[in-house]
């Protein structure tokens, strides 16, 4: 599983990347055989003028091309973190479930066209 982190429109203060890494693996560690990637970005909106201006995307890629997207903001940029990191395990965990009990079939790769009979 590979993890990208991109900061925009932020400084990477106190190890930020670092600490979004960190958070994204002990959270899902649990489904790292069945998490292909995560993309995270997390912006600045505002700038420097202040207020809720955090915004934190994350998407998490299973086995077979789904996706999974949750987003969060706030005034703070590791409690932004912290909730979509959350939610996305949450979402992965929920989305596992269906796909094992046949509710929902596991996505194929793009460009895959199963034959139909």
């Amino acid at each position: 599983m590979t993890v990208n982190v991109r900061l925009k429109d932020m400084e990477d203060v106190d190890g930020l990347r670092e600490k979004i890494e960190r958070k994204i693996g002990f959270a899902t560690d649990r489904f790292a055989e069945r998490l292909t990637e995560i993309h995270v970005v997390v912006s600045d909106i505002n700038g420097p003028r202040g207020g809720i201006d955090k915004h934190c995307s994350i998407r998490g890629v299973l086995e077979g091309g789904r996706s999974i997207a949750v987003e969060e903001r706030g005034a703070d940029a590791i409690a932004v973190v912290n909730r979509a990191v959350r939610r996305l395990s949450g979402s992965i965990g929920r989305a596992l479930v269906r796909v094992r009990r046949g509710r929902t079939p596991a996505m194929e790769p793009s460009g895959f066209e199963a034959d139909v009979a």
